[in-house]
């Protein structure tokens, strides 16, 4: 099982056992919102809207259409049963590995959970900061500061390049939760000038 399909099968197995009422840290949605929104993200055009803001009240229509329409357990099951497009399937490792795990850890640090820290595989950490690489430019893009990513092995990413900017430090998956957004739970070590700290504090992350 390639990394993308096990954080599918982890992801819908939380999202089962959380139910439909459950908090997520995506703000203002519950598990069944974060349900419809995967759903609509493989399967709709409409999805268009997620990465098009023009698009976005469509997108929000769509997923408020789906959760209202079908039972949550079959949203979750649809989702669970991965992309039916031979395009889709090619590219699911590349487009959905850490939007998975990012979601799953959306649940299970917004809830109560015992143990909500996952220990990840090592193998896990490096495919996630295998598609870190590609993606950190882009999402660390708001940055006003330049913004360095140390992985806890040594290894380092230049996110944004420049001097006298921030060095974010941790574990991939931690990286990769901060990357996307998530910079009140991830636990990294973000370090530089007091003037680059503060810059870099009132900025926004993600796509």
């Amino acid at each position: 099982m390639e990394w993308a399909a096990q954080q599918r099968e982890r992801l819908a197995n939380t999202l089962r056992s959380a139910g439909p009422d459950a908090p997520t840290l995506c703000e203002g949605w519950t598990t069944g919102d974060l349900a419809a929104h995967l759903v609509v993200r493989e399967t709709s055009t409409a999805a268009l809207g997620i990465v098009v803001p023009a698009f976005a009240a469509k997108t929000e229509q769509a997923m408020t259409a789906l959760r209202d329409s079908e039972p949550y357990g079959e949203i979750v099951d649809t989702f669970a049963a991965g992309p039916t497009s031979w395009v889709r399937q090619r590219l699911d490792e590349a487009m959905n590995l850490a939007e998975f795990f990012v979601h799953c850890e959306d649940v299970l640090r917004a809830g109560d959970w015992d143990g909500h820290r996952r220990t990840l595989d090592p193998r896990l950490e490096d495919a996630l900061w295998d598609r870190l690489k590609p993606m950190a430019r882009l999402m660390y893009r708001r940055s006003p500061v330049p913004v360095a990513l140390y992985r806890d092995s040594g290894d380092t990413l230049v996110a944004k390049r420049g001097t006298g900017g921030v060095r974010i430090t941790g574990r991939p998956g931690e990286l990769v939760l901060h990357a996307f957004g998530r910079p009140t739970v991830a636990d990294v070590e973000v370090a530089g000038p007091p003037d680059a700290l503060a810059a870099f504090a009132g900025a926004g992350f993600g796509v």
